[in-house]
């Protein structure tokens, strides 16, 4: 008996629709491995995706998450892969009323951090928000959050205000 669910028969889906996303890029880390640089204006089939998932639950495991977790199809997201593994990317919202580039998550392998593969997107992320008439970049980060601080005042962001809470609860 068969149902409208059955696979066989179905071409196998694929994730990776290379029309749906615009190589932007190349970067080298500083080891000398060669990345491809990737955009797309969604996070519908994005292949980066998953790793940006991963990060975000290292972060609130290690409780450095934010108070919200911002996702959506409506996120865009820019990623550095070798061959058709990604190594790293850039999740982030264009605010089209304020021209702001909104960093949701910069994010990188553990196994490949600190190579200057982060900088590296950072730049090209800033010459794509440039592209599409933004002016300014921003991030919020948890304050114990040290290497996304280093990696974020490396790319040249500065602290423009903080956000202090109380809990007052027992």
């Amino acid at each position: 008996m068969s149902s409208e669910y059955d696979t066989v028969g179905r071409p196998e889906f694929d994730f990776f629709h290379a029309d749906k996303f615009d190589k932007i890029g190349n970067i080298t880390d500083s080891q000398g491995v060669n990345y491809d640089v990737y955009h797309g204006d969604t996070l519908a089939f994005c292949p980066a995706v998953a790793l940006f998932l991963r990060v975000s639950a290292e972060c609130y495991e290690r409780k450095l998450g934010g108070p919200y977790l911002s996702l959506g199809n409506n996120r865009r997201m820019l990623w550095a892969q070798h061959a058709s593994t990604v190594v790293g990317g850039i999740c982030y919202e264009y605010e089209q009323e304020s021209r702001v580039g909104a960093i949701i998550l910069g994010f990188v392998r553990e196994d490949l951090r600190g190579r200057n593969i982060y900088g590296q997107m950072h730049m090209i992320f800033e010459d794509e928000i440039r592209r599409i008439g933004g002016v300014r970049i921003y991030a919020q980060i948890h304050a114990d959050s040290k290497s996304q601080i280093r990696s974020l005042e490396k790319a040249g962001l500065t602290p423009y205000y903080l956000r202090l809470q109380q809990w007052i609860t027992d």
